[in-house]
């Protein structure tokens, strides 16, 4: 069977390489140069299984309407938008439920834990040279009630195999010396031991080149 993938970005390539360890005949088309030459060039490269909460938690509809105009808001509307999204934004509210929420958030936490595994593998084939690094991530906050608040919510995650520490400013500070100038606004915050991060753009050239 021969098969086309249209873009040569991390989708692209990450499916094109696990279809041709099934044996199957693929071409990666791409109207740039090279490889990761478009969004993932820019992309961020982290994968932060700690990150696996949805965005619609319960609550989400107040926050939404107290950002509605507001340029630099977390979650931007375009009032002209706003007719074609109604279907959209009704799923998104109804899935905001305690219940709703806790079953996607666990389902997001075992799928990035798979991402994780999946990229070990691909590791012990095509190496680390793309700026690899298992440093982990930090969530940082500046109240004594933020982390708590924060720590409750990942109490979850824990129960899902992902591991996190709770720090104190100190604490922080020795993770991320960096953030010394800025330790007495600091109350602490949640480090995240397995997350790990690299150039995307670069594993997308390493991974085209395999």
């Amino acid at each position: 069977m021969r098969i086309v993938v249209v873009g040569a970005g991390l989708l692209g390539l990450t499916t094109a390489w696990y279809l041709r360890q099934h044996g199957l005949d693929v071409r990666v088309l791409d109207r740039a140069a090279g490889p990761g030459r478009e969004t993932s060039f820019a992309n961020g490269g982290m994968l932060h299984a700690s990150q696996a909460n949805p965005w619609n938690e319960p609550g989400v509809l107040g926050h939404a309407l107290r950002m509605l105009g507001k340029e630099d808001a977390a979650l931007l509307f375009r009032l002209r938008a706003l007719p074609f999204m109604i279907g959209w934004g009704l799923r998104f509210i109804r899935h905001s439920s305690p219940a709703r929420y806790l079953r996607n958030f666990e389902k997001n936490a075992h799928l990035a834990r798979y991402s994780l595994a999946m990229m070990a593998d691909l590791r012990a084939t095509i190496g680390t040279d793309y700026h690899y690094a298992a440093r982990g991530t930090l969530k940082l906050f500046r109240t004594s009630a933020g982390v708590a608040a924060a720590a409750q919510m990942c109490r979850q995650l824990a129960d899902w195999g992902i591991a996190f520490e709770v720090v104190d400013a100190a604490g922080a500070i020795a993770l991320e010396p960096a953030l010394a100038p800025t330790g007495d606004k600091l109350a602490g915050g949640l480090y995240f031991p397995a997350d790990e991060s690299g150039d995307a753009h670069r594993f997308c050239e390493l991974l085209a080149s395999h």
